[in-house]
């Protein structure tokens, strides 16, 4: 048998007048168990597929096809400096209990220059209470509003 208890043929009577199932459904719940095929695909939280181009790397479709955007308005000339994955330090790192806190970063999808002035920009599909949290500190320690697409 695979993956059950090996049962001769008489507890396998015994143990189906006991509980009151049948011979055909007593054998197949213990003949059958699911076979694995390999790793199944996994799906993420909000349900989102990476993209991986040569250029770069993209946490959704959405960031990949705002990217693609960007880059077609940096070439027309309508967007300068454009840069994935920019980093930001919202508080400094410090240390507690001889252990070391690392600081608090936020990470801009893309950052570029619009008319002189610098836009953050971030791709959302579901605003978390964490994102909520580091869009007001960007305001409050940058002077930076995160422009939501």
């Amino acid at each position: 048998m695979k993956g059950g208890l090996h049962w001769d043929e008489q507890r396998l009577l015994e143990f189906q007048k006991r509980i009151g199932a049948s011979k055909g459904r007593v054998v197949r719940l213990l003949d059958e168990t699911p076979e694995k095929e390999g790793p199944k695909p996994t799906t993420s939280k909000y349900k989102n597929r990476k993209v991986q181009t040569e250029e770069a790397s993209f946490a959704s479709e959405k960031e990949h096809r705002r990217y693609l955007a960007l880059k077609a308005m940096e070439q027309a000339g309508r967007i300068k400096n454009l840069k994935l994955q920019v980093r930001f330090v919202l508080a400094e790192g410090y240390e507690y209990n001889g252990r070391r806190v690392p600081p608090l970063r936020y990470f801009a999808d893309f950052q570029y220059e619009q008319d002189g002035q610098k836009i953050a920009e971030d791709c959302k599909g579901y605003k978390t209470r964490v994102y909520e949290i580091k869009r007001h500190l960007m305001f409050t320690v940058h002077g930076v509003r995160i422009l939501e697409t």
